[in-house]
């Protein structure tokens, strides 16, 4: 299983593509690639890392390095959207609620721990 987003990303258009070797700077259209195939593989890509990237990325980054950065970009965005909603919704809780939750999540650690 591929290790890093670039492993994933090159394995992701060898497969669409029937590549077998493909570089890190290798451009997607320059192996074949077509608007069909670029589809194909942004829903691989956000299916694989669940992100959810725009078609246009893959022709503003068309190398396997340049769609890997922005993945990551997406992936960082997105974890940065669901921290600001969880702060968001704990904020909105009352003290006694917060303290409830705390204590709920500290007894389920330590009953996972035994």
């Amino acid at each position: 299983m591929p290790d890093t987003l670039q492993e994933r990303v090159a394995a992701i258009w060898s497969q669409a593509l029937g590549v077998k070797k493909i570089g890190t700077d290798d451009n997607f259209f320059a192996l074949g690639g077509h608007s069909l195939l670029a589809t194909q593989v942004i829903s691989r890509v956000n299916e694989s890392l669940q992100i959810e990237m725009p078609l246009r990325t893959m022709f503003e980054q068309p190398t396997v390095a340049g769609l890997a950065l922005a993945a990551a970009q997406r992936q960082a965005m997105t974890l940065e959207d669901e921290t600001m909603q969880l702060l968001s919704k704990l904020s909105e809780l009352s003290d006694e609620e917060a303290q409830q939750l705390l204590e709920s999540e500290i007894l389920g650690a330590s009953e996972s721990v035994e």
